[in-house]
């Protein structure tokens, strides 16, 4: 019987995608779209119509990196009159980046989104700072137990400096506070006027001597504070300049919905950044009226001075309590031991007292 054998046809090798990117940024870019579950020309109307439900605030920073560059719009741009055929050969990455690359000014599009998403909380943030800045500010200009500290510091100094060219002075520079520990004394070589200043004030007013307590919070009111407050307004200024380029670009447009939203943020925005602006401006102000209450050099940070004294003082404070309580402890252990010694005295008294009745009654 003859059989004949028909050879398979065969099978047609699948079609490879087009694909442009390098592979680490192909990975990205669908890892980004496997996280928000879009499709392209969603993500795109999403971004047209200034809709970010979709998103989060992470999703929007991640996005930022995926706006096409030059070079990547250069070879997508024929996939643009396409047929849909040849659409279908591009690789998932390339048609995400096909189908955003011509939204206008993608890039500040995407921040704008990001500062939406963002600002209550940034402004927010940045009024309880300013708050916490005036705060410290206020305490320490007003802080009755630094003023009194700095009254008894003044005695002392004109005391020691009593008939020299350093003697009867009206005031002293607040850098002096942190030199007291360096200025010791001839006879005890661990004792300076730190010490004194702290036994003095321990034995004639030591509620003063609680001054971190009067001091909390002041930090917040130093330079470095009112330094960072200055940057983040910087920050919000600069977003603010960006949502009214994208404005006034967006008017040309004539997209009416896109501008519509982009108006009633720039409204919110100014007005709040405005008013922080002001706050901002008093508190550099109370700064600096703080430097001149004090007689300081304007580069002199004295509200980081005064807390590092505080806490200085604090210290020596413990110290000098620890010291009195053992010497406490000392003094009562040897009147114990005193007594003791005087009851034995009286014991041995006693029995030989006793001893001479009971010879006497045997007589």
């Amino acid at each position: 019987m003859k059989e004949e054998e028909k050879e398979a046809a065969p099978k047609a090798a699948p079609k490879l995608k087009k694909q442009f990117l390098d592979l680490k940024r192909a990975q990205f870019i669908c890892l980004f779209m496997s996280m928000i579950k879009m499709d392209p020309e969603d993500i795109r109307s999403s971004i047209e119509q200034c809709d970010d439900s979709n998103f989060t605030v992470d999703n929007l920073i991640s996005f930022t990196k995926l706006v096409p560059t030059p070079d990547e719009i250069e070879s997508l741009r024929p996939f643009k009159t396409a047929t849909p055929e040849d659409r279908a050969e591009l690789g998932d990455a390339e048609k995400f980046l096909l189908a955003i690359m011509d939204i206008p000014r993608l890039k500040s599009r995407i921040q704008l989104l990001i500062f939406r998403r963002t600002f209550s909380q940034s402004i927010s943030r940045l009024k309880l700072d300013v708050d916490k800045a005036g705060r410290g500010i206020f305490k320490m200009k007003n802080s009755l137990k630094l003023h009194a500290i700095l009254q008894m510091v003044l005695v002392l100094g004109n005391t020691l400096n009593a008939g020299t060219y350093a003697g009867n002075c009206k005031g002293f520079t607040l850098d002096s506070l942190l030199k007291m520990k360096d200025c010791r004394s001839p006879n005890k070589e661990n004792y300076s006027l730190l010490h004194y200043l702290v036994s003095f004030l321990s034995e004639n007013d030591p509620r003063v001597l609680n001054l971190s307590d009067d001091l909390d919070g002041i930090l917040h009111g130093d330079q470095e504070h009112i330094g960072a407050i200055s940057d983040e307004l910087n920050i919000l200024k600069e977003s603010l300049a960006i949502l009214q380029i994208e404005l006034a670009e967006s008017s040309r447009e004539g997209n009416d919905e896109y501008l519509a939203v982009l108006r009633d943020l720039n409204g919110m925005v100014e007005t709040e950044i405005n008013s922080i602006s002001d706050q901002v401006e008093n508190i550099r102000q109370e700064q600096k009226d703080l430097l001149t209450f004090y007689a300081a050099d304007k580069g002199l940070d004295i509200i980081g001075l005064a807390w590092r004294f505080s806490i200085e003082l604090k210290a020596l404070r413990q110290q000098y309590k620890q010291q009195e309580a053992e010497q406490k402890i000392t003094q009562r252990n040897r009147g114990r031991t005193d007594i003791k010694s005087r009851g034995r005295t009286v014991m041995q008294t006693d029995s030989r007292d006793t001893l001479l009745i009971n010879i006497s009654s045997m007589g």
